[in-house]
């Protein structure tokens, strides 16, 4: 396991200010002011910053491994300055900087072991916390433990310092900086959701929300938050935990067939049917292949004639279909052949 070291904030801070003073040069930076500005260029040892935790990209990851290991739910939140919280951060964006999206976005891993030159610096706050460059600090600091002398070149870092920031500035930068599709890996779509409430949380107002993300227009912050909280009613009611979204990292389908569905239904008893057909179509989506998707209607249009045949077929009590209060266990029941479901 690779070693971390975090140095005290202060000494970070001090080092950090006196490097600014006299840096390399400046680069132009337009992501925080929109008049632009020039931003001192400095070199620190490839020790000094630290990952910041705050990563929206990293949300969903964290969540999932603040589950699997039973840890305090404000783990990685408070532990920014933490050497194990920041060890594990470490091989989650590490995992990232290997992975690619399409032909365009070529491997930060292996980017950094064929040219074995750092190409554009890091983005740090004056407390030594990476705003951008999270993943390749991961995968330089990875390449240089395994081998110092072939990637001496990473033993110091450029990094781009800015001034004095709020936490919603970094926030608004890094989904700025983040969200250039021609460059970026792409959010995976809970991460992107998560983002989206976290700014509305922060008071960030939904039209400057729809430019920061790159959306069409102010209704699709509502629908992409709904979205999210439909697979969190999946996750935590159908199985049992709610902070795996890696579960439903490759399901963003269902649920937005779910959100037309639900539209179209008036009666709570028949969304909540619709929302339960969706969520068995969902768990046995890798068994029914293609025919996942065919199966929308019956969280669509034809919820009620789906549970009904289901009913019959399956010879088990159909009142959830007539809205009747659901025994526990008869849902089950009612919904646990997938194989019947795919038949209707």
């Amino acid at each position: 396991m690779i070693s971390i070291r975090v140095r005290d904030i202060a000494a970070r801070r001090q080092e950090i200010e006196q490097k600014r003073q006299n840096p390399l040069g400046y680069r132009a930076f337009y992501e925080h002011r929109p008049e632009g500005e020039q931003l001192p260029l400095i070199t620190v040892e490839l020790a000094t910053p630290v990952y910041r935790m705050a990563n929206y990209r990293t949300k969903t990851r964290q969540l999932s491994y603040v589950h699997r290991s039973a840890l305090p739910a404000d783990y990685f939140e408070t532990g920014e300055e933490d050497v194990q919280a920041q060890r594990v951060q470490h091989e989650l964006l590490l995992e990232l900087a290997k992975t690619g999206s399409g032909i365009q976005i070529k491997l930060i891993l292996e980017a950094l072991q064929v040219d074995q030159v750092q190409t554009e610096p890091l983005l740090l706050t004056l407390d030594g916390v990476v705003v951008n460059g999270n993943r390749r600090l991961a995968a330089m600091r990875e390449l240089f433990q395994e081998d110092p002398a072939r990637y001496q070149c990473f033993q110091n870092v450029q990094a781009m310092v800015l001034p004095e920031v709020t936490g919603n500035d970094v926030r608004r930068i890094e989904v700025k900086l983040q969200m250039r599709p021609e460059t970026r890996l792409p959010y995976d779509w809970t991460d992107q959701a998560l983002a989206v409430r976290d700014l509305q949380l922060r008071g960030i107002h939904k039209s400057e929300i729809v430019t920061l993300m790159r959306l069409a227009k102010d209704s699709d912050v509502d629908v992409i938050a709904e979205r999210l909280s439909e697979a969190e009613i999946y996750l935590a009611d159908f199985l049992g935990s709610r902070e795996e979204y890696g579960a439903v990292g490759d399901q963003e389908q269902q649920f937005i067939e779910l959100q037309k569905g639900l539209r179209t239904k008036t009666s709570a008893a028949e969304k909540e049917l619709a929302r339960k057909l969706c969520h068995v179509v969902t768990r046995h989506s890798r068994e029914l292949g293609t025919r996942a998707y065919d199966c929308r209607l019956a969280y669509g249009a034809k919820t009620v004639e789906v549970a009904t045949r289901l009913a019959e077929r399956l010879d088990v009590d159909a009142t959830p279909v007539t809205g009747a209060p659901v025994a526990d266990g008869s849902a089950d029941d009612l919904f646990g052949d997938v194989g019947a479901l795919a038949a209707c």
